[in-house]
């Protein structure tokens, strides 16, 4: 490059050069009393030279301009600083453009330039002296001018207290550290770069990497592999080499890459250095001259014509609107040009200098004018670096002047956005943690760069990058913690964003591609349902100027996310200011979907907690279907050798990613049709969201044409198809001997001039011979719409100048994602005899939806697991299934209180097209209830006696109560005693004699609530009996005797005991004696004498029997006559065999044979015992 950039010194860049020149005299002649000196500086106010500066600082050089008249003739004696601030000022020895002094005499005049620097001191305030440059003339004579110098020393702001914030993860995407070339094909982080300036990335995530000093252009691909994208590397400057126009570009030779630019369908804009833009086509890899000659020329020509004709002095930074209109930096001209889409270039901002196109050194300074007003008449300072934000405003590094600018898009009016106009070296680390307004702000921006939320990124020439936010509130970004990895004097450093966030960024002077992740947030990645992602490191620092002490609770994590070992902070522990730690953290996703959550740190800075947001993809099982836009594409009638386009779109309707294995045309012509480069689709595509796919046709002859489009992955009908078709049309050259006038038959183009040899299409006959023409689309941007809006004429509403039928991609009524989307349209006119088809794209910023989730209150006991957690969700559009997460700090053994229910997120399809705010809710967790059950060692006890009454405490939920119970007989206390794992045991002997009610009375604690078992009885007794004899068996009428003994119990018993008995056979009768007792302290006995009743005899013999007997003697009277007297000898024998019988029985007696239960009952007042024994009586 010119040598203004590699002087090893640091920037070149001449403030100002300004000469004022004054009347002299010559050598030899008559002269005049004195020659005058004349001194100007570029930055100056009322003749004196201004510096500004923060403490510590350096400023850059102010030129001071010194001119002695021509004809004038001298000794040189040198510049002179004097005055009470002389210290802080020097010249600046190292430039190579001195006013001499003590050196040979000059003749005619003198022009020369003393570059003079700020030393700022750390006191703030305004230092003073003076400039002085002298000469002797012939005379002797001292001849003087002076200018005045002033520094103002700014003071920075106070930094207190202590601020926690967050680093970005920085990491290498490309290069070595090493300068050299080196590894293409491999792993990218393995190749030597050297002095890399500028980086673009692609819609599919590609990297392009301007390998300046290596004279190429390289590409990154999505798996970090490297290659030559243009050019060839050459071992020393190839201007005079510039070759390749219309050829592959790999194999053109470029003079020197300096800046890059890609627009809406990915074709590369190479900044070649110093004379030309160069374009690469995506589709064909073809390189071609965009915009200056094809051979090394240099000037200024060009404004209002074709960019290919144009000259330039110094081509630099490039960019592109979302119109695909190119921005081009001339920088030593003070000029930014604009080649709209036409081809055309104009002016955009800046005015031409002729001087500065000599090219002399030292280069006149161009200027700082304008604000206010038009760009185009502002005067710009080497406008190093361009970006243009998504409303189309163009931002000017304006590197010369100190300064950003920015090009209002709709009003073309010129403003500052930040800079002062000087510029401070060595330390503005400094500046990292204040938060500056950016017009108050002290920098030299080289490079600019623009996220998608409208913040811009200057770059200054020591290699540090800034962020300006919509408030224009100006901090070093990401921190002083990565000053050093960029380093210094990293001229042409280029930056630009990715769409997952992080700004990649040319490390000019250690030859690598950084990326910076963005600040304050972890993105994991795709990772399987239930494993857990590799870690990752969020890293904070303490950046105010107190000690930062974190709370007890130092930090507090939602979602599928954790911190893990392996980090550096130590939250015992305050941390230091301007010292930063890392957090490790994983990611175990327990659901697919995209996921998010929060960690959230509790310190004494005073806007803690600082929340860092967490997101994942966990990716599992789920629904696979795919859906194309349009089911057959017809493309209009297309000139054989000429290609038409079409898109289609296709739609992730599924529920999880969308793996495309192949997008392929089959069919009867699948040669005439092809895949065009500008399509989105790449090898997956997310929920919900589509991609196009662009179709070619290229008709071979004049004839029809059929194909069919099949789109494969994991979707369930896979492979989706789509019918293509298409008619080719001949060309014909009419020979006409000389001009003829044709008028179409329907009129529409009456008069139409047809020159000798004219190519026409040829349709139904010679009166239609006209030529094709392209119809000139009018499609504004949209204005941003929500999501959930579906598009519709708003959106859809380009217009042409002919009838005709649009079709746009996608097609109205489509919902299309958050973020910045791309609307296509393909016009077919409904006269194809005149004109050709035609196509448009513009850029839709589609708005997340807002969506509120608040979590539902929720209640349970101590010990309980927690509850199925539910919430209130409003927002959802577009029949999106949505469903909500939630989670609480709280566990089952959490002491009864009230606990956040967090929200985790949502998850389910398109959930990255909303914005979501999220209120926590409240869980309320109580006492948990008991169950008490109590008992007693032993149901009955002496009276005194000791007795151990014992309880359990058992929850209903989990845990272990702890605390007292009280045992009561009835109401009154018995006392009281400590559970130990849930059981308590009293011994006492406080109950009364007899049957007592016991119950065991529960206290309650912090975690349970107070309870009491169901009472039990105790009997108490003061005395026991006890029979000799537990069963006897006696004759009836006969007696039974037993003893029966009363025992004194828990002591003396001198109490009367009376004694009774139950039970007894019917007729007996029972004696004790004595028939009272009294045992006093030993046992006292009675006995029991039962006597039983005498049955007597009884004759068995029945009334039965007999009756038998005598119906059986009666018989014979009964039968005949005959019969009677045969049979009267055998009665009489009958009769006495019945007397003899009758006579026997009447001797004979028994006694009924019965076992009683007898019982012995012994009272003595309330105090009842008894005693049983069995009693059998035969």
């Amino acid at each position: 490059m010119r040598n203004l950039r590699n002087n090893a010194a640091g920037p070149r860049r001449l403030a100002a050069a300004m000469a004022i020149c004054a009347g002299g005299w010559v050598l030899g002649a008559a002269a005049p009393a004195a020659a005058q000196v004349s001194m100007s500086a570029y930055v100056q106010s009322n003749g004196t030279a201004v510096f500004t500066a923060y403490p510590g600082m350096i400023t850059e050089d102010n030129v001071i301009v010194v001119s002695v008249p021509s004809s004038v003739a001298g000794y040189p004696q040198g510049l002179l600083i004097t005055g009470s601030g002389a210290s802080y000022f020097q010249v600046d020895t190292s430039r190579a453009y001195q006013c001499p002094g003590g050196s040979g005499p000059f003749a005619d005049g003198l022009d020369c330039q003393a570059p003079i620097y700020f030393s700022a001191p750390a006191s703030p305030g305004t230092y003073t002296a003076t400039a002085t440059y002298s000469y002797e003339d012939s005379s002797g004579n001292i001849v003087s001018g002076a200018i005045n110098l002033s520094g103002t020393v700014l003071a920075l702001p106070a930094a207190t207290g202590s601020h926690l914030s967050f680093l970005p993860a920085v990491s290498v995407i490309a290069g070595t550290g090493a300068q050299g070339y080196s590894g293409n094909n491999g792993p990218a982080t393995s190749a030597e770069l050297d002095r890399p300036s500028s980086v673009v990335a692609d819609s599919k995530g590609n990297i392009y990497v301007a390998d300046a000093q290596n004279f190429v252009v390289r590409r990154i691909d999505t798996s970090g592999n490297i290659s030559i994208y243009a050019g060839t590397p050459q071992q020393g400057y190839p201007a005079s080499q510039y070759s390749g126009e219309g050829g592959a570009a790999t194999s053109a030779v470029l003079q020197e890459p300096v800046s890059l630019a890609i627009d809406s369908a990915d074709n590369l804009y190479i900044s070649d250095y110093p004379t030309a833009i160069r374009r690469v086509d995506a589709a064909t890899g073809i390189i071609t001259t965009y915009a200056g000659p094809v051979s090394y020329q240099l000037g200024y020509t060009g404004d209002g014509g074709a960019a290919t004709s144009a000259l330039f002095d110094q081509v630099g930074a490039i960019a592109l609107d979302s119109k695909n209109n190119l921005y081009i930096a001339d920088v030593d001209l003070g000029y930014v040009r604009k080649v709209d889409s036409s081809g055309t270039i104009t002016a955009y901002a800046g005015q031409n200098f002729p001087l500065a196109y000599a090219n002399k050194e030292p280069l006149p300074f161009l200027g700082y004018s304008g604000d206010g007003g038009p760009a185009t008449s502002a005067t710009l300072g080497y406008p190093e670096g361009l970006a243009v934000d998504a409303k189309g405003n163009l931002y000017i590094a304006d590197t010369g002047s100190d300064r950003l600018r920015m090009v209002n898009a709709a009003t073309q009016v010129i403003s500052t956005v930040a800079g002062i106009g000087d510029i401070a070296l060595g330390t503005s680390a400094q500046l990292a943690a204040q938060d500056l307004p950016a017009s108050g702000a002290v920098i030299a921006p080289i490079a600019i760069a623009v996220d998608g939320s409208g913040n811009a990124y200057p770059i200054d020439f020591q290699g540090l990058i800034y962020k300006i936010d919509s408030s224009g509130t100006i901090a070093q970004f990401p921190s002083t913690s990565y000053t050093t990895r960029f380093g210094a004097g990293g001229y042409n450093a280029g930056a630009t964003f990715l769409s997952d966030g992080r700004m990649i960024v040319t490390a000019q002077n250690i030859n690598q591609v950084m990326a910076i992740g963005a600040q304050g947030a972890l993105n994991f990645g795709n990772v399987n349902t239930g494993s857990t992602s590799s870690p990752m490191y969020l890293t904070i620092q303490n950046s105010g100027a107190a000690a930062l002490d974190f709370s007890t609770t130092p930090y507090s994590v939602t979602g599928d996310f954790a911190v893990i070992g392996g980090g550096t902070c130590d939250f015992t522990e305050p941390l230091a200011a301007g010292s930063s730690c890392t957090v490790a953290m994983a990611f175990t996703p327990q659901v697919a979907g995209a996921l998010t959550g929060t960690i959230s740190f509790a310190s004494n800075d005073p806007a803690s907690p600082l929340v860092a947001q967490l997101s994942g993809i966990g990716v599992g099982a789920g629904t696979t279907s795919a859906a194309l836009s349009i089911p057959d594409l017809a493309f209009p009638a297309t000139e054989v050798g000429g290609t038409a386009s079409l898109d289609e779109t296709l739609t992730n309707t599924g529920t999880i990613q969308l793996n495309l294995s192949g997008i392929t045309i089959t069919g009867t012509n699948p040669a005439e049709f092809s895949l065009g480069s500008a399509g989105t689709c790449g090898a997956t595509l997310a929920a919900g969201s589509h991609c196009t796919i662009e179709v070619r046709f290229t008709p071979q002859a004049a004839s029809a044409y059929s194909a069919t489009l099949n789109v494969a992955g994991n979707m369930t009908s896979s492979p989706l198809t789509a019918g293509m078709s298409g008619t080719g049309m001949v060309p014909v050259v009419l020979n006409i001997a000389e001009t003829i006038h044709v008028t179409d038959a329907d009129n529409m183009m009456p008069g139409v001039q047809l020159a000798v040899h004219e190519i026409v299409h040829v349709t139904d006959a010679i009166s239609g011979l006209v030529p094709l023409q392209t119809p000139v689309l009018a499609w504004s941007t949209p204005l941003p719409i929500v999501y959930g809006t579906a598009l519709g004429g708003t959106q859809l509403d380009a217009a042409a100048p002919v009838a005709g039928t649009f079709v746009y991609s996608p097609p109205a009524g489509t919902v299309l994602g958050a973020g910045s989307q791309t609307l296509k349209t393909a016009f077919a006119p409904q006269n194809t005899s005149l004109y050709r088809s035609a196509t448009d794209a513009v850029t839709l910023l589609v708005k997340a939806a807002p969506l509120t989730l608040t979590a539902n209150n929720a209640s349970r006991a101590y010990g309980a697991p927690n509850p199925q957690f539910t919430g209130t969700i409003t927002g959802v559009v577009n029949g999106d299934q949505i469903a909500e997460a939630f989670a609480t700090t709280a566990t089952a053994t959490s002491a009864p209180g009230s606990y956040p229910i967090l929200v985790l997120g949502i998850t389910g399809t398109g959930i990255q097209n909303y914005t979501l705010s999220a209120t926590n809710g409240t869980l309320t967790v109580t006492k948990a209830n008991v169950q008490v059950q109590a008992h007693a060692s032993s149901s009955i006890s002496g009276d005194g006696s000791p007795v151990t009454l014992n309880a359990v405490v058992a929850s209903t939920t989990t845990g272990t109560p702890t605390g007292t119970v009280t045992f009561y007989q009835g109401t009154t206390s018995l006392g009281n005693a400590a559970l130990a794992n849930g059981a308590a045991s009293l011994q006492t002997s406080q109950l009364a004699s007899g049957s007592d009610s016991v119950t065991a009375s529960y206290s309650g604690d912090a975690d349970f609530n107070s309870g009491a078992s169901t009472a039990f009885t105790e009997t108490v007794t003061t005395f026991s009996v006890s029979l000799s004899k537990q069963s006897m068996q006696v004759a009836a009428g006969s007696q039974a005797v037993l003893t029966l003994t009363a025992s004194p119990v828990g002591g003396s018993f001198s109490n009367a005991i009376q004694l009774s008995v139950s039970g007894l056979p019917s007729g007996a009768v029972a004696t004790f004696t004595p028939s009272s007792i009294t045992p006093g302290a030993n046992p006292a006995s009675s006995t029991l004498e039962i006597q039983t009743a005498n049955l007597g005899a009884a004759n068995t013999f029945s009334f039965g029997m007999t009756a038998r007997i005598a119906l059986g003697l009666l018989l014979p009277f009964l039968l005949p006559r005959r019969m009677r007297c045969r049979l009267a000898g055998f009665t009489m024998l009958a009769f006495l065999a019945i007397a003899l019988v009758l006579n026997g029985c009447g001797a004979s007696q028994t006694t009924t044979s019965h076992t009683y239960p007898v019982t012995v009952t012994a009272t003595s007042g309330q105090d009842v015992q008894s005693a049983s024994f069995q009693l059998t009586v035969e």
